[in-house]
């Protein structure tokens, strides 16, 4: 026979095993567990409320993962634009950039181009 101590942790763990969002849930919104609030909440909304924050996060991710990937650019196929990160600098280090920067090195080109 099992005590009340064990039933009520053996309930706990069985609960969180069938319904992991509902924890998510509840400590995401800050809910006790079976309160009214609690009571009130369908777990399919809150699957989809788990599923809309995956989905954000994932989103949100995105950009540093592809900038990670470096693709090469065939031709007829994707941008030839490669998007870059933008260097942060003070203004101090953007001044001293400037300063070292050589124009003799510029050269321009026969259709007004200009290179290094």
């Amino acid at each position: 026979m099992s005590s009340l101590n064990e039933d009520i942790i053996s309930f706990v763990k069985n609960w969180n095993v069938m319904y992991p969002i509902d924890h998510w849930w509840r400590r995401k919104h800050k809910v006790p567990f079976n309160s009214k609030m609690h009571k009130d909440q369908c777990i399919l909304d809150m699957r989809i409320e788990y599923e809309e924050d995956k989905m954000f996060n994932e989103y949100l991710k995105e950009p540093d993962e592809k900038e990670e990937k470096e693709e090469k650019y065939i031709p007829g196929y994707g941008s030839i634009f490669k998007k870059r990160k933008p260097i942060q600098v003070s203004e101090n280090e953007a001044e001293d950039m400037f300063d070292k920067l050589d124009i003799s090195a510029l050269k321009e080109g026969d259709d007004g181009s200009i290179t290094l």
